[in-house]
């Protein structure tokens, strides 16, 4: 493949050496990172604090730390949240620690049950 440009045929000894002095921007967060750090949160706080301690937010959970013994379990969170989101829109609360839910429209539902049915129907009759 023909090298475009003068900087993609130097060594990469010499391109880190230029990179040094090239500012870059910030790398953006993906998306659904804080979906998971929000998901991590309510799970940590919902299921495994024993005291009346409040993890408010992942940089606090991070900083106490998840044991190993834990980690299984955390994908039962992630299970849960699956299955509220299908109804309710999800937000985590800042002083809770915790998802506040507000419920969908019913219409809304009756519509994803009604989608559902048609895709199910459509692949049953096309075997």
């Amino acid at each position: 493949m023909p090298k475009t440009n003068h900087y993609e045929s130097l060594c990469n000894d010499l391109k880190f050496y230029i990179a040094t002095f090239v500012p870059s921007k910030p790398d953006r967060e993906i998306p659904y990172i804080q979906e998971y750090k929000d998901v991590v949160v309510d799970w940590y706080n919902k299921y495994m604090v024993r005291d009346n301690s409040v993890y408010r937010n992942y940089t606090e959970l991070y900083k106490h730390g998840i044991s190993s013994q834990q980690i299984p379990f955390m994908k039962y969170g992630f299970f849960n949240y699956k299955k509220e989101i299908k109804y309710y829109r999800v937000f985590l609360s800042p002083y809770t620690g915790q998802f506040e839910k507000k419920a969908i429209s019913k219409e809304r539902c009756i519509n994803i049950y009604k989608n559902r049915m048609k895709i199910t129907f459509t692949k049953k009759t096309t075997k």
